[in-house]
């Protein structure tokens, strides 16, 4: 859930709001605004670091091969594929995600 104050930015309020979720357990994750206008996080698979596109739509998570690869995940197939907004992914194994 994604909270905007209607007035703008308010830097009293944001460290209440932090405090109060800090305090209940909640971690912050950096996010930032790529230049396709996706969310991304860093994260760690397997170890190696990246940065993966959060997709608030997505009901998988899925790598490409290259970075599931690098990432020193073996690649077999599951039988599984995904139809994503960049065309289709077809997932082939499971990692450690660290975010």
């Amino acid at each position: 859930m994604l909270y905007i104050d209607p007035n703008g930015p308010n830097t009293a309020v944001s460290q209440k709001l932090v405090s109060f979720l800090s305090g209940r357990g909640f971690t912050r994750i950096p996010m930032r605004l790529d230049s396709g206008n996706h969310l991304e996080v860093p994260a760690v698979l397997n170890g190696h670091p990246t940065r993966l596109i959060v997709d608030t739509g997505a009901a998988v998570t899925t790598l490409d091969r290259r970075m599931a690869s690098q990432a020193g995940v073996s690649i077999g197939g599951t039988g599984f594929v995904e139809d994503a907004g960049e065309g289709r992914v077809e997932p082939s194994a499971r990692a450690i995600l660290r975010i």
